[in-house]
């Protein structure tokens, strides 16, 4: 099992350090127009062209940091937290926008919040792998509402999706907060064996390895399933299974070894500041994100 996994993240590999010589730089400079027109737009359809225009500026600077750490540059790190914020501002725009509209609207956009999910439970991961507290708290309020809503098609995503609800209940569970969803309802798939392990820490380690054999497998999207891993640098970078190792020190147990060629791929995750230059972008996006919520407070008073 392990061959077919060490074949895909060969395979991964390759793919960014081929796109970014042949398209990264054309890619990125496409895309800062693109968010330069979303933020001069004033109408309805804004926030989901912004929100598509920072996944591709993730993109660009996640492919960009993961190449520069598998060639051994620390640099890289820098563009990984880039790709982070991007994901955080996607994350942040298509959640807000989605229960700003009115019940039919939403219930006609709802496959786009279902995609919006995935990737915000595994930055979830990811802030609670580094330790950043605030935004993993911020976060996790921002999923409040997904996680309740009574609506029969969230309701049934949850219990169809194998990580997002494995991750939020053992988030839940290690911060003392009440149980977001029934588990018993839930396809776990290899999590439910990692919960099944938790008191033993040779059987978690196998679990975990599964689960890393599981997250080589989902690290692009097929016709049947959306990918829990696909958005880059977190393709590369196993950052549930750091995080499920941080909440067990939060919850007074051990952290396990897990052996696998995906946790040696890069290391453990390094923290640094995003680039100066996506900063004052997304520092701008923040501008109008808050002046549209104004807008809207003022509208409804």
């Amino acid at each position: 099992m392990e061959r077919l996994s060490t074949i895909l993240i060969a395979k991964q590999t390759r793919e960014h350090r081929n796109w970014l010589p042949d398209r990264g730089e054309q890619v990125r400079a496409a895309t800062l127009e693109s968010i330069e027109r979303a933020l001069l737009d004033e109408g309805p359809n804004a926030g989901p062209l912004l929100s598509n225009a920072l996944a591709t500026l993730g993109l660009f600077h996640g492919t960009r940091g993961v190449v520069a750490l598998m060639e051994g540059r620390d640099s890289g790190w820098s563009d990984v937290a880039g790709a982070v914020e991007c994901y955080l501002w996607c994350a942040r725009l298509d959640i807000r926008s989605h229960y700003a509209r009115s019940a039919a609207q939403r219930t006609a956009r709802m496959a786009n919040l279902r995609h919006t999910l995935t990737p915000a439970v595994v930055l979830l991961a990811y802030f609670v792998a580094v330790g950043q507290q605030q935004r993993e708290r911020s976060l996790w309020s921002l999923l409040q509402r997904p996680l309740t809503d009574p609506h029969p098609r969230i309701r049934q995503w949850w219990v169809e999706r194998h990580f997002e609800p494995f991750f939020v209940s053992l988030y839940a569970r290690a911060r003392g907060l009440p149980p977001p969803l029934d588990l018993s309802e839930c396809r776990l798939h290899v999590y439910g064996n990692v919960l099944e392990a938790w008191e033993d820490d040779a059987a978690l380690g196998k679990a975990l390895q599964r689960a890393c054999e599981y997250h080589c497998r989902r690290m692009a999207h097929t016709r049947s399933w959306t990918a829990e891993f696909n958005r880059t640098p977190l393709d590369l970078l196993p950052v549930e299974i750091f995080a499920v190792n941080a909440l067990r020190d939060t919850m007074g147990r051990m952290p396990v070894e897990v052996d696998h060629p995906l946790m040696r791929h890069i290391g453990p995750i390094g923290l640094a500041q995003p680039p100066r230059e996506l900063m004052e972008t997304l520092y701008r996006v923040m501008e109008r994100h808050d002046e549209a919520h104004a807008a809207k407070l003022a509208r409804s008073a």
